[in-house]
Formats: structure tokens, sequence, C-alpha cells
């Protein structure tokens, strides 16, 4: 049986023909083309660069180690993982476990030093590029916020955001809020009674 792993995170992977349905469609064609048999592990939603949240992908390793599966097929190797850490441990389940790799429609052998220098350049690029990707959203939203614009996610308490939800601004009346709380902590008040003050003086709202 093929354990056919698919995982998606954003939208321009959707875009460029990485979408769920998309990686789905390329591992089934595979399966089919060869009359294998078949099992979907999927993750959609969540970063490469982690293991814990991705069940699927955990669903995919205790699959590897009880031998339910003769094969791993992923549209990518960074479908896979983005983190060189995580690639190394799954390459070595499936080497021990004497599973068979193909990305695509091409097989890697893990006795085959070649094929093993390229598995490794791949996932070094990987995690070089989701490092960079990191790197370059992590210094954009630091950009737009310098530039008073919002990025994404939930108001900050003393702020509201205007102009289509691109714009923010200090919100006056929250504003005051914040001031008064810095001042009670100043003065040596517990978080308690901070609380207590705040609902004295602006009711529950706070």
């Amino acid at each position: 049986e093929v354990g056919i792993y698919v995982r998606v995170r954003t939208a321009a992977q959707v875009g460029d023909g990485e979408s769920i349905e998309s990686q789905k469609r390329y591992g089934i064609e595979f399966c089919e083309s060869h009359n294998y048999t078949y099992r979907i592990f999927e993750d959609g939603g969540i970063s490469g660069a982690g293991v814990d949240r991705r069940l699927g992908y955990q669903d995919l390793i205790e699959a590897i180690k009880v031998k339910e599966i003769d094969i791993v097929w992923t549209f990518s190797t960074s479908r896979l993982n983005r983190d060189i850490a995580n690639q190394t441990i799954l390459f070595r389940e499936i080497q021990r476990h004497g599973v068979r790799l193909f990305v695509g429609s091409q097989e890697y052998d893990f006795d085959n030093a070649q094929d093993k220098l390229m598995l490794n350049v791949l996932s070094i690029f990987d995690d070089y590029f989701r490092v960079q990707n990191t790197h370059a959203i992590v210094k954009g939203k630091q950009r737009l916020l310098r530039d008073g614009k919002w990025v994404t996610g939930s108001t900050l308490f003393g702020y509201e955001i205007i102009d289509d939800g691109y714009k923010i601004v200090v919100n006056e009346n929250e504003k005051e809020v914040l001031n008064r709380m810095v001042d009670l902590a100043l003065e040596g008040y517990s978080y308690s009674d901070i609380s207590k003050f705040l609902k004295v003086e602006y009711g529950n709202t706070i």
C-alpha cells in the first residue's frame, strides 16, 4: 500500500497548483498507473516547520513504523517537511523499515549515495527557503507597523482599524484605560486589584 502525504499552507501554493486536491489527484494517478492501493495522509493549513500539530504526518510515521505501507509518495519534499531535522528523522524511519520513497514520479533509493545526496540537498534548500520566507514575512509586518498599517489577526486593545481594515490608529478611550492600568501597576497594585478598580471605574465592558 502507498501512503500519499499531502499538505498545503499558503494561498500562493494553491495558486501554483499545489492545492490539497491537486496533490491528491497526482498521488492517486501515480498509484493507479502502477495498480497500487493507497491511503491518504493529509494536513491542511499547517506549517511544515513543525510536526506536533500535523496529525496526518504523525499517522504516516506510525504507519511506516508498523509496516502498514510499503511506499511513501509526496508531491515534493517540502510537503513532507521544511525543517531539516524533522526531514532527517523521517528519512531514517523510511530507510530503517524498508519503505520506498517517491517524490512525484522520481524514486529515491537510500542505498544509493547519489540519491541520498540529492535528498539532503533538497532538504537543505527547503529549510533555507523556510527561514528566508519567515524572515521576509516578519520584516514585511514590521515595515507595515512602522507605517501605521495593520498586519493581520485580532485588533490590539488600545487601537482600532480604519480604511477598510488596513490602517491602525490609537483608540483614545481605550488609551485612557491602558494608562490607568499602568498607573495602578506602578502604585503596586496586583493584577486582581487592578481588575477590580477597572470594573468599578469603567464597568464590565473591560
